[in-house]
């Protein structure tokens, strides 16, 4: 039973599990993927948008 706690405890403190489950940590953990995955999305528009631009430049 000690050991299926530490067990849980180690997967809730690495995200694994119980990413809602409301405890401070989780919910801090939720916000920086959230943030990582905006991160990710704005860098990729960009990026996209960089690509699309040198495109036209070049065709026009």
């Amino acid at each position: 039973d000690n050991l299926e706690r530490k067990r849980n405890d180690y997967l809730k403190f690495h995200g694994i599990i119980g990413i809602n489950s409301g405890s401070p940590f989780d919910i801090f953990q939720n916000n920086c993927i959230g943030k990582q995955i905006n991160y990710r999305r704005e860098y990729n528009i960009k990026k996209w948008n960089r690509q699309v631009k040198s495109f036209y430049l070049q065709s026009s």
